[in-house]
């Protein structure tokens, strides 16, 4: 990872919604945390070699509680970082819209990283119940995208 990737997702990180971001890459430690939501980040970036103690996503602030969603649903969970996309461009139709039915395997979004696009898919069969992420959004590793049911 270069110094201009850092700035990249420092950008976007300093757009997005999330507070916390915690990329690892070749034992190498990569974190961005921002005070309180809405304030600016803290401009210090600071890399640890050997640490792998990542973040557990439901320990955050914003993760999403739908006790009936937990129950009768699963969620689509981010994979990585990256920037969060509904359509694979922006002049398609979105790969899918609340209340579309799915199928396993189905494309449902896709997430940029580091200038590759990964296709997300559906875990099961189901129906689109929620999407918790805006078009364009930086998702954080783990982050819940959607809901099935």
């Amino acid at each position: 990872m270069d110094k201009t990737e850092i700035y990249e997702i420092w950008d976007r990180f300093e757009q997005s919604a999330a507070t916390e971001v915690l990329i690892e890459l070749n034992g190498a430690r990569l974190s961005f945390k921002k005070e309180a939501a809405g304030k600016k980040a803290d401009p210090a970036i600071r890399s640890e070699a050997g640490d792998r103690t990542a973040p557990d996503p439901s320990k955050r602030p914003d993760a999403r509680r739908d006790s009936a969603l937990e129950e009768n649903g699963e969620a689509v969970k981010a994979p990585l970082l990256g920037t969060f996309y509904r359509a694979p461009s922006p002049e398609a139709d979105p790969f899918v819209k609340v209340g579309d039915k799915v199928q396993k395997g189905d494309v449902v979004a896709m997430i940029e990283a580091m200038k590759l696009m990964n296709e997300l898919v559906a875990p099961r069969d189901g129906v689109v119940k929620e999407i918790c992420v805006e078009d364009g959004e930086l998702a954080e590793y783990g982050q819940i995208l959607m809901w099935l049911e």
